[in-house]
């Protein structure tokens, strides 16, 4: 079989398991899908609520949703940061269905685009990711978090061409789901990063000023009193991340933090012992999910951009095993069993950045972002 036939039995098995995940999933969602019934509402909610001094007002939100579906999802509300509302401003002037259809076809073309350019050519990654149940669980779920995983990756072709600061304000946008990042910032401080940190640093002050722009000086009250509240995080059980782990073990809550802080440790030491960024970023993508309080199976979408980032730096041996082991269907279909499974994502998880110790990048830079990955 020559390299034609061989990309194109892969692209197959690509459109194979696509299209046997978006059947399983069509089935299960049924209208919901159609109709847009799912995280989505919070996102519309949102825009058509910037400006007006009641973006976290949820009894207007679920009035909202009863005029459109005939009930609410108390979980359903918005808890982003104003800015996220501003920018989504757009899609409160289209009728609900034709702006779900939109902001469905933004982050398909986002997830295209990634596959294209990070992962098409390396027939195993790309099959990896073609058979990611959590890849297209986000799009069925009204997530957007194909749209930040884009944002990421961009960020890191610009740092790939020496652009830090235009990496870093692009990073900065990132704060659309801020606590899938937590440990980003360990990593470019433990590096040295001062442009990409600066960038970051006036990107993010740009979205501040937009968030008090948007809403006024009260917003930041009303923003920590809506993600404190425990509605907006229901099913602890269904989370992939250290919090499910400890609960279901019935361990004390300082276990949580101490693994928690464990992760923190590997980010940490991968950061400090090698030249390069990568392998501290894709342990701190990892562990955000790990350690999140708010977390569930669309995010682990993140994991693959960290993969990413590995495969620039030639990850291979028992690190690239258990990357592999954790991309692979084994971790997803043991979420989908319920606990313990569910739970066990998170070892999963925490396995494959722990294993990154055993491995030393190569210090030579890939052209892996500049030209796509090798056929």
């Amino acid at each position: 079989m020559n390299a034609t036939e061989r990309k194109i039995v892969v692209f197959g098995l690509g459109v194979l398991f696509a299209a046997v995940h978006i059947l399983g999933l069509a089935g299960a969602m049924g209208a919901n899908f159609a109709e847009g019934r799912n995280d989505f509402a919070a996102f519309y909610l949102g825009a058509r609520l910037a400006t007006t001094g009641d973006l976290y007002d949820a009894e207007k939100q679920h009035e909202s949703q009863k005029a459109q579906f005939g009930y609410y999802m108390p979980a359903v509300t918005f808890i982003r940061l104003p800015f996220y509302a501003l920018l989504l401003k757009p899609l409160a002037s289209l009728e609900y269905r034709t702006a779900w259809r939109v902001f469905l076809l933004l982050n398909v073309l986002c997830a295209v685009w990634f596959f294209r350019r990070f992962l098409w050519g390396d027939h195993a990654a790309f099959l990896l990711g073609a058979s990611f149940l959590p890849a297209y669980a986000a799009l069925a779920n009204g997530q957007d978090v194909w749209l930040v995983a884009a944002l990421w990756s961009a960020a890191m072709v610009l740092e790939s061409r020496g652009r830090d600061f235009a990496a870093g304000a692009v990073i900065s946008l990132c704060a659309i789901k801020p606590h899938l990042f937590v440990f980003v910032p360990l990593v470019v401080l433990l590096q040295r990063r001062w442009r990409l940190l600066a960038g970051a640093a006036t990107g993010g002050l740009a979205l501040l000023l937009l968030c008090f722009l948007a809403e006024g000086p009260g917003w930041v009250e009303q923003w920590v009193a809506t993600v404190s509240d425990a509605r907006v995080h229901p099913r602890l059980e269904v989370m992939p991340t250290l919090r499910n782990l400890a609960d279901m073990a019935g361990w004390p809550g300082w276990t949580y933090w101490m693994l928690s802080g464990l992760a923190g440790l590997i980010v940490a030491f991968l950061s400090l012992r090698s030249s390069k960024i990568e392998p501290g970023l894709a342990a701190a993508l990892a562990g955000g999910l790990a350690v999140s309080v708010h977390a569930y199976l669309p995010d682990a979408v993140l994991l693959l951009p960290a993969f990413a980032l590995l495969r620039r730096q030639g990850l291979r041996g028992v690190p690239l095993w258990s990357w592999g082991l954790l991309l692979s269907p084994v971790p997803w279909l043991l979420w989908l069993w319920g606990r313990p499974g569910s739970a066990l994502f998170s070892v999963f998880v925490l396995g494959a950045m722990g294993a990154l110790l055993m491995w030393r990048p190569r210090e030579s830079e890939a052209e892996f972002y500049r030209a796509g990955p090798p056929a």
